[in-house]
């Protein structure tokens, strides 16, 4: 039977950031990260854009706080592979306390391995803070979780949107979590621009109001959403949305959300609170979600499942790249998901692994880290997003040393989780343990062998072992020494 691993005291939001291995350690500096590069290839223009292809040039990318060459108007950046940052932690996002204002073209690739924890508000917290003056951000799925504290304007892409700046084919699997404004892509968007194609899947959680799984609070008399989803549980005080938590005016076309809703007031399947916003052709799940909305059409879930509920869409059955929107019980649980998120038909080939050229991940695997010392029959798990998987039971693993007693009591996502913390929950077998520093972060999670651990981005756990192991250095007999070399002289 499947041991689902809860962490004490944690929230589902909370706990599905921690067991990734992409948790939120101390928000004072970045942790586990690449050595930034010395500088971007390229020259910043449209024919010469900056490139980023490798770890070393984001985390460059995002360090450039003193001089913003690359964030300036009319500055050109592009991805030019997928990234994988390796566990890595940002304390602050690209562009929290300058904004962006460039052009950052993403190319369909992914990053992934990375998460963003910055608790010490007061706001702009997300893969980038804020972002303004005609910015435009395209073609981009980041996998990571977002955790603000009780910092406004929270995001998993961006967390403050302003201005004439536009967001085109976006894709955020994660968790996300914050104060006020918070929302699964945006958590703040006053923008006269447009938000189109792009998803959000992972939980939104806020202790404020104005949270949405896709955006938290959108501002503008001409902004326009069209063709995007939310599908992640949201949670917050007032003014709380499947795919908005509040709008004031614009428009809402072809988009639809699928996630339960929770809030204190102003709960909306769609929209939770809006004044004037005209909202079309776009659905929540009655079954799982509040019963009404500020905005928009009810739907059960086997309506969201069937292609004529969609008459009105740019929509295939199936995979047609000719089409804004496909649908088959293969991809995304069977709702609707957008064609611009990958570049071969998903349906056929169970959604692919995320390769470049912009195919939206669909399953991911957790690389387990046995420990020098040891062997063990099981390098990783995997399993489609937004699931739970069995991690290896303690019999997986054994010391090289015959002699030694140590037991394989985990795994964890950091390393050196402290063996008297996991022995301890071990013996009151209570499920997953966190782990915190002295202000009350949490900044490790211990997972028994057996348990599970929840996928939302592809990471690592490192093994956690009763007692240290031992490495033994065998010395070679002199008979078996390397002779030594003697120039020959030919004849």
């Amino acid at each position: 039977m499947l041991k689902r691993a809860i962490a004490l005291g944690s929230s589902t939001a909370v706990v599905a950031a921690l067991l990734t291995g992409v948790l939120g350690g101390p928000a004072s500096a970045d942790s586990g990260c690449p050595t930034p590069s010395s500088s971007l290839g390229g020259g910043g223009g449209v024919a010469n854009p900056y490139l980023i292809s490798s770890k070393e040039d984001l985390q460059e990318f995002k360090d450039k706080t003193s001089g913003t060459d690359y964030w300036k108007d009319d500055v050109y950046v592009e991805m030019t592979a997928n990234i994988d940052m390796g566990g890595c932690v940002w304390s602050t996002a690209i562009a929290k306390t300058t904004a962006y204002y460039g052009k950052f073209e993403g190319n369909g690739f992914t990053i992934s391995g990375l998460s963003v924890n910055d608790t010490t508000g007061p706001q702009y917290v997300g893969l980038f803070g804020y972002a303004g003056r005609e910015a435009e951000i395209s073609n981009l799925t980041f996998t990571g979780n977002v955790t603000g504290g009780s910092s406004n304007n929270v995001g998993g892409l961006i967390g403050g949107a302003f201005n004439d700046s536009a967001y085109r084919n976006l894709h955020v699997s994660g968790t996300v979590s914050g104060g006020q404004y918070v929302g699964g892509l945006i958590g703040y968007a006053n923008t006269k621009g447009v938000i189109t194609g792009s998803s959000a899947s992972g939980d939104v959680t806020g202790t404020g109001d104005d949270v949405g799984g896709l955006l938290g609070y959108l501002q503008n008399t001409t902004a326009t959403v069209s063709n995007t989803f939310a599908t992640g549980d949201v949670q917050g005080a007032s003014n709380v949305g499947g795919l908005v938590g509040r709008y004031s005016s614009g428009s809402i076309a072809t988009s639809y959300a699928s996630g339960a809703v929770t809030a204190s007031s102003n709960g909306g399947g769609l929209v939770g609170g809006n004044s004037t916003a005209t909202v079309t052709n776009s659905y929540w799940d009655t079954d799982v979600s509040v019963a009404t909305s500020r905005g928009g059409t009810g739907k059960t879930t086997a309506e969201l499942q069937d292609i004529s509920t969609f008459s009105t869409w740019s929509i295939a059955s199936g995979y047609d790249a000719s089409s804004t929107w496909g649908i088959c019980s293969a991809v995304n649980d069977g709702f609707p998901f957008l064609t611009g998120a990958y570049s071969a038909d998903p349906c056929s080939s169970g959604g692919g692994s995320g390769g470049g050229g912009g195919s939206l991940p669909t399953s991911y695997t957790l690389t387990l880290e046995p420990a020098e010392g040891s062997i063990c029959t099981v390098a990783s798990v995997s399993g489609p997003v937004n699931t739970w998987v069995s991690l290896p039971p303690a019999t997986s693993c054994r010391p090289i040393d015959d002699n030694s007693q140590a037991v394989l009591l985990g795994w964890a996502t950091v390393r050196g989780f402290p063996v008297e913390i996991a022995q301890r929950q071990i013996d009151f077998g209570m499920g997953a343990y966190e782990l915190t520093d002295d202000s009350g972060a949490i900044t490790g999670v211990f997972i028994p062998s057996g348990g599970s651990a929840f996928i939302v981005a592809p990471n690592r756990l490192y093994a956690v072992w009763s007692e240290p192991l031992v490495v033994e250095e065998v010395e070679s007999p002199e008979s078996q020494s390397v002779p030594p070399v003697i120039d020959a002289v030919p004849a």
